[in-house]
């Protein structure tokens, strides 16, 4: 079974409704975009979830760590490719 999903083929709260609608994936220039809007700010934490196959932008890890804040990630999509 794949995350998010129940044996009965439907798939639960957490994941129904969210689509990728976007062609590319840059979470690095996401992490630049957070860094802007809250330059003064101590984030807590940033929770990521994503299928991290980064093909855009910036590397997202050396983003993330300018942030200066734990990312936990949450990885979605299928488990092999």
């Amino acid at each position: 079974e794949g995350v998010g999903e129940r044996g009965d083929g439907t798939r639960d709260r957490v994941t129904n409704g969210y689509e990728a609608k976007g062609s590319v994936t840059a979470l690095g220039a996401a992490f630049e975009d957070l860094r802007r809007r809250y330059p003064a700010r101590d984030l807590a934490g940033t929770v990521v979830m994503s299928d991290f196959v980064q093909n855009a932008g910036a590397p997202a890890i050396a983003a993330a760590e300018e942030l200066g804040a734990p990312v936990f990630a949450v990885g979605l999509g299928p488990t092999a490719a």
